[in-house]
């Protein structure tokens, strides 16, 4: 299990309502739900992610945070999670906003750039470790409307 992961996990409150921005896969809900009952929603952009959580057993809409967040009433669930999800937005500041808007409670994850590993790569051949987080190199990913 990730580390963050367990952190998340014993931040949340047992039958909480919960919703998990940029979801991916749907790891961290199927998580929660089988381990704090939660009440789970995510939202996922890429439809291939989004797919892997609907059948996992979450409820996720398939779209763009930035449209679909405004749509949701102040206050409506205890807690909204970005895991790994901030530093892929396009506008890091409005979703914050949304977040503190929707959520009760955000909790906020990164990517540990600072690792060991990859300050190595950076002493040793000049360069972050290649794929060290994601199956991608940070400077190739596409900016999409929100990634």
């Amino acid at each position: 299990m990730r580390r963050d992961f367990k952190i998340i996990l014993s931040l949340i409150s047992d039958k909480s309502k919960v919703l998990d921005l940029g979801c991916g896969d749907g790891e961290l809900l199927h998580l929660l739900l089988n381990k704090k009952s939660i009440i789970a929603k995510g939202i996922e952009i890429e439809p291939k992610k989004a797919s892997e959580s609907i059948a996992r057993g979450i409820s996720v809409y398939e779209g763009d945070m930035f449209e679909i967040l405004p749509n949701y009433k102040t206050k409506s669930y205890d807690y909204v999670i970005l895991s790994q999800t901030l530093s892929e937005v396009s506008d890091p500041k409005t979703i914050l906003f949304q977040s503190l808007r929707v959520g009760k409670k955000v909790i906020v994850s990164f990517s540990n750039f600072g690792h060991i590993s990859n300050r190595l790569s950076i002493f040793f051949k000049g360069k972050i470790a290649s794929r060290m987080f994601y199956n991608y190199l940070w400077f190739e990913k596409k900016i999409l409307p929100y990634i």
